[in-house]
C-alpha cells in the first residue's frame, strides 16, 4: 500500500520595525512593526496568525502590522513567531536601539571672570545621541551671540564679555537634538569689570619748579570699580626709575613713599 504524505514547509519568518525619525528608534515614540514572512509554494499553507514579543506579554493577532512603544531606551530584542493556516511556524528575532532624548548639563571652571576674559567651559554630563549643539548667551533677556556646533560637543570660541559698571551676569544657554527630541540646559556667568586705577602725588608731579632730588613724594593711589566696592587684589606699580616694580596685595592708601635720587 503507497500512501501519499504531503510534507508541509515552515513559513520563513521576517518583519521590518519602522524608523520613527531620520535613523533612530525613539523613546515613548510608537514603531510599527511589519511582518515579511513568506511561504514557500506550492505546499506552503497561507499565513494565519503572528505572536509578537517586545519583552513583556507576547502578543497573538491575526493583523501582520502592530505598533509598540518602549517606555525605556536601550536595545531591545524583539521576537516574532508567524503561523500558517496548518500550523506550521518559524520564529525569528531582532535587535534595535531605542533612543533616549538628549540630555547635556555644563559648567563653568571659573563661574566669575573678568573683563574679556574669555569662559572656561566644561561639559558635565551627555545623555543619548546628540547631532546638534546650539550655543547661545543672553544679555538682559535678548540673545547677544549664537553658535551652532554639528555632532561635537566642543565648546565653541565664545566672544569677549564685558561690564562697563557693575557686576553683570549673562545667561549661557545649551540646546541639544537629535531627531527625537530636543532639550536646552543653562547656566550664569558673572562678569567682573575692570577695575580703574588713578593716582595723585604730593608734592604735585610734574612740578612747577621741578623736584629736588631726595625728596619724599606721596603716591596716593585710587583703585576701583565704577559702581562695585574696592575689589583690586593687587597691584603692579612701575615707577619708571629702572628700579624693580612694587607689588602691593590689597592695596590701601597711602602707599609706602617714593625718594626721588
Amino acid at each position: 500500500t503507497i500512501i501519499n504524505v504531503i510534507v508541509r514547509p515552515n513559513p520563513i519568518a521576517n518583519f521590518s520595525a519602522t524608523l520613527t525619525c531620520d535613523t533612530l528608534y525613539c523613546v515613548n515614540t510608537p514603531i510599527t512593526f511589519t511582518d515579511l514572512s513568506t511561504v514557500i509554494n506550492p505546499f506552503g499553507g497561507s499565513l494565519d496568525t503572528w505572536e509578537w514579543d517586545f519583552g513583556s506579554v507576547p502578543n497573538i493577532t491575526t493583523s501582520n502590522t502592530i505598533n509598540n512603544t518602549y517606555n525605556i531606551p536601550g536595545n531591545k530584542t524583539i521576537n516574532m513567531t508567524v503561523t500558517d493556516i496548518y500550523d506550521c511556524s518559524d520564529t525569528i528575532s531582532k535587535n534595535i536601539i531605542v533612543t533616549d532624548t538628549p540630555y547635556v548639563s555644563f559648567s563653568f571652571i571659573n563661574d566669575t571672570i573678568c573683563c574679556n576674559d574669555p569662559p572656561m567651559i566644561f561639559i558635565d554630563s551627555i545623555y543619548s545621541v546628540i547631532d546638534t549643539f546650539i550655543w547661545s548667551i543672553d544679555s538682559q533677556g535678548t540673545t547677544i551671540w549664537e553658535s551652532i556646533v554639528i555632532g561635537s560637543s566642543t565648546p565653541p570660541i565664545f566672544p569677549q564679555l564685558c561690564a562697563d559698571s557693575s557686576y553683570f551676569n549673562y545667561i549661557v544657554n545649551l540646546t541639544v537634538s537629535n531627531c527625537c527630541a530636543t532639550s536646552s540646559y543653562t547656566n550664569t556667568l558673572i562678569v567682573r569689570p575692570a577695575p580703574i586705577v588713578g593716582f595723585t602725588t604730593s608734592p604735585i608731579v610734574p612740578h612747577p619748579g621741578g623736584v629736588v632730588t631726595g625728596t619724599s613724594i606721596d603716591f596716593y593711589f585710587d583703585p576701583y570699580v565704577v559702581g562695585g566696592d574696592l575689589i583690586t587684589d593687587y597691584m603692579i606699580i612701575d615707577y619708571g626709575d629702572g628700579s624693580p616694580p612694587d607689588i602691593i596685595n590689597n592695596p590701601s592708601m597711602p602707599l609706602p613713599l617714593w625718594d626721588i635720587q
